[in-house]
């Protein structure tokens, strides 16, 4: 069965959009899949978003499309999109906590099948609104080795991307790291 990761990036993304699309050139490298990069719609109409209730066909393959938020879902259900009817619709939603952008067609049976979200405890409040399996895959995975490292490594912890204010001073936070005998 084939694989397509599609990725889908905003016009208006800015540099803290970079490490997700790493994470989905890595995905489609992992898994020997086709990488698309796709920019998601907007100012969705009330046509676009009752043809999003529209039960999609089924076929061959698998698609896993990358988003930065629920509401992107609304991007995986254009005429040109349920075309391609793939088996399985698989979906990981890295900024999930916006759960109040779910679109409705998601809440119903048949949008996709699995669900990945980056906030553990978001999982049961996605399980709840959707009805499909949710997963929780954690934003700083081990990618180099998901059995994990046996060697020494040089860096312990990475950071990339949007921060939390909290963590904005590099100085304090790497004498935390020090005391903890992390680098």
């Amino acid at each position: 069965m084939s694989l397509d990761v599609v990725h889908y990036v905003s016009p208006a993304a800015d540099g803290g959009w970079g490490p997700v699309t790493h994470a989905a050139r890595l995905a489609a490298r992992l898994f020997g899949a086709e990488l698309t990069s796709d920019n998601p719609a907007s100012g969705y109409s009330r046509a676009w978003r009752a043809g999003a209730l529209v039960p999609r066909p089924r076929r061959d393959g698998v698609r896993l499309s990358i988003l930065a938020n629920p509401g992107h879902l609304l991007s995986l259900r254009p005429p040109s999109v349920r075309a391609r009817r793939y088996a399985v619709e698989a979906v990981w939603i890295f900024d999930a906590f916006w759960d109040e952008w779910l679109p409705r067609f998601a809440r119903r049976p048949g949008g996709f099948d699995v669900l990945f979200v980056t906030d553990r405890e978001l999982v049961p409040v996605y399980e709840k609104a959707t009805g499909v399996p949710v997963h929780w895959v954690p934003w700083g995975t081990d990618t180099q080795d998901p059995a994990g490292l046996t060697e020494n490594r040089l860096t312990d912890v990475l950071r990339v991307g949007r921060q939390p204010a909290g963590w904005d001073d590099d100085a304090a936070t790497a004498k935390v790291f020090d005391r903890a005998g992390l680098t």
